[in-house]
């Protein structure tokens, strides 16, 4: 018995098999994301915390925002094409707040 072997064809079929069954594969694509920490002075209140928030998650790009008044830090999330670490803390202290860079 002589069998012939479409390898062309064998490459489509697995191809389509693993596109079909990894849905994530098409869908997980997600923006390349960072996440960085400021130390930030003068929040005294659950407002200024609430503040800063809302401020910064205002900017296009950034996607979570977690203020801390005890530890005097504020952590984001955001897009790395969207938006710069010197825009997120420029906006910090235009809200009158001295902030400095801890990671990122």
């Amino acid at each position: 018995m002589n069998i012939k072997f479409n390898h062309r064809r064998l490459s489509w079929v697995l191809f389509l098999f693993i596109l079909s069954s990894s849905t994530s594969f098409l869908f997980a694509v997600t923006p390349p994301e960072f996440e960085v920490t400021f130390k930030v002075t003068g929040m005294v209140c659950g407002g200024c915390e609430a503040k800063i928030e809302s401020t910064l998650k205002n900017i296009r790009g950034i996607h979570r925002v977690e203020a801390n008044r005890k530890k005097q830090k504020v952590w984001v999330l955001y897009d790395l094409r969207t938006v710069k670490v010197e825009t997120i803390m420029q906006a910090i202290m235009d809200l009158g707040y001295s902030a400095s860079l801890v990671n990122g």
